[in-house]
């Protein structure tokens, strides 16, 4: 199933994305690149994802902009500290938890899960205890997708 992105932000140029990158201090992925300048952020459709046997759902995905809502930038800003140093918060779901993708190391370009609810305490490093690898890719991410099944399809 081929995944649609709906109510996008303004089209970024190649020059604020790497105006962005610069302000960021990395080379994002390739996939994520092209995504941005594709989309640059929106709600997905379908917009579930499977994970260790549960569903997730994507509730949007962070864009570059000026508007005060799903700004990539901003997200890096209030997340730091709080996510792994390779982590860039690319998404997030409708209860706080965040898609992110490894922009540095040895597991570049991989998407994954940050849940809030298992975050480390104040005063502690931020590690990998609340985190999970969804996808090695962007695109295997967003092939991954689809609706959510009806109830009486999961099993108990």
């Amino acid at each position: 199933m081929s995944v649609s992105i709906e109510d996008s932000y303004a089209p970024l140029s190649p020059r604020q994305l790497e105006e962005a990158e610069s302000r960021l201090a990395i080379e994002l992925p390739q996939e994520y690149r092209a995504f941005l300048l594709a989309h640059n952020g929106g709600r997905p459709s379908p917009d579930a994802f499977q994970m260790e046997g549960r569903w997730e759902m994507v509730d949007r995905f962070l864009g570059i902009h000026e508007g005060e809502h799903d700004n990539l930038l901003d997200y890096v800003k209030a997340y730091a500290g709080r996510l792994p140093a390779e982590l860039l918060p690319i998404a997030h779901d409708a209860f706080g938890n965040l898609i992110c993708l490894a922009v540095r190391g040895p597991e570049h370009g991989g998407v994954y899960f940050w849940d809030h609810e298992w975050e480390a305490g104040r005063g502690e490093p931020p590690g990998y205890d609340n985190v999970t690898c969804v996808a090695e890719s962007l695109d295997a991410f967003l092939a991954s997708m689809s609706a959510l099944p009806d109830e009486e399809d999961v099993p108990a």
